[in-house]
């Protein structure tokens, strides 16, 4: 409870003016604690209660209702990260702060909440800090994996997607997208057992990409121009002569096109693990694979959340749920701690890997 000083200020009606008619009292407090008017008979008690050091409600048990949400908005999160503060101990904030916002939503409380969150492209990193996370799982709950990438490297997205599928046991595997989860990140999400996904959830296309290009454009671009070359006879010595003096290595095309049916392959696996709780066969797993690969023209094509339903179903994209909220909050408090420290000039961003927070400059993530 509170100290002496308070104690007093409990007493003293001029903080909280009695309403005679009413018998409602209005108890001025800062903070971002809600005003609550309560009848007098209980706001005389519970002066008393203070004033004896007495305590007449029960603390909740571990099984009530998610404590009362903290308003974290743009000027709260300034005054929590200074420009003083050591990585480490922004670090630490993030942590307490990220713990208690899922502890405040009852939608995630039945979750073991992970996170792959960062601008780097997926590696073996990524892969061994989540695997890392899911070996010291001590709850026995669904795990929900808080997806934001712009994507990477295929193995490891798919290595993921296995992990949390084995040590899920008898319970599922949810991921949430509160933004974007492009390429090898798509490729990651198709191993769950339930996508939820809201107006700014983004998947894309998982071609490869080889320097910045798709994997499909090398063998794209000799099509390309053999089919020139045979629309335009006249021309062929000349588009001869430009692929000989092009960079273009015709030996690499093969191996490109393997790269592209690799990625097709890892999807088809992590559908088909769910083939057998769903209507979906074996070949519609593969054409489905194929699709995602295969069909959209630019690698940044943005795959929403009704191009998501009609692809992969209702059943497995949930859209717009209580637990799309939760963690679109959670993403936009970070996404807040973020724009916060690059206007200070502070040069950081955030990434979350498994349950850990970390601080990079914006330097080190090659971004």
């Amino acid at each position: 409870m509170g100290s002496g000083t308070d104690n007093q200020s409990e007493l003293d009606d001029s903080n909280g003016p009695l309403d005679e008619e009413e018998g409602l009292t209005s108890i001025p407090m800062s903070g971002d604690v809600h005003v609550v008017d309560m009848p007098k008979f209980l706001i005389k008690k519970r002066r008393l209660s203070t004033l004896l050091g007495m305590d007449t409600e029960q603390p909740a048990s571990s099984d009530s209702e998610p404590t009362e949400k903290k308003v974290r908005n743009a000027k709260y999160i300034g005054e929590l990260i200074t420009k003083a503060m050591t990585d480490a101990e922004i670090e630490k904030v993030l942590t307490h702060e990220i713990n208690s916002m899922i502890s405040e939503h009852s939608a995630l409380k039945d979750f073991d909440v992970i996170f792959l969150y960062d601008h780097q492209q997926i590696s073996r990193n990524h892969s061994s800090a989540i695997y890392q996370s899911l070996s010291e799982k001590k709850v026995n709950k669904n795990i929900l994996l808080i997806l934001r990438s712009a994507g990477g490297e295929v193995e490891p997205a798919y290595l993921i997607s296995k992990m949390c599928n084995r040590f899920k046991g008898d319970n599922k595997f949810f991921i949430c997208i509160p933004a974007e989860a492009k390429s090898a990140a798509t490729l990651l999400s198709l191993g769950a057992d339930e996508l939820h996904m809201g107006g700014m959830s983004e998947l894309g296309p998982i071609d490869p990409q080889i320097n910045d290009f798709p994997a499909l454009a090398f063998s794209g671009t000799l099509e390309k121009i053999t089919q020139l070359a045979d629309k335009y006879p006249n021309a062929a010595d000349m588009l001869a002569k430009y692929l000989i003096g092009s960079e273009l290595d015709v030996r690499a095309l093969g191996h490109y096109d393997r790269i592209t049916e690799s990625a097709t392959q890892y999807a088809t696996l992590l559908l088909q693990a769910k083939a057998t709780s769903t209507t979906g066969s074996v070949k519609d797993c593969e054409s489905l694979a194929s699709h995602f690969t295969n069909h959209y023209k630019d690698h940044n094509f943005v795959i929403d959340i009704d191009e998501a339903q009609k692809l992969l179903g209702s059943d497995m994209v949930k859209a717009d749920t209580d637990v799309y909220s939760a963690c679109h909050e959670i993403h936009k408090f970070l996404e807040t701690v973020e724009q916060i420290m690059i206007f200070r000039l502070m040069s950081k961003r955030v990434v979350a890997l498994g349950r850990n927070f970390h601080i990079y400059t914006i330097q080190d993530t090659h971004s």
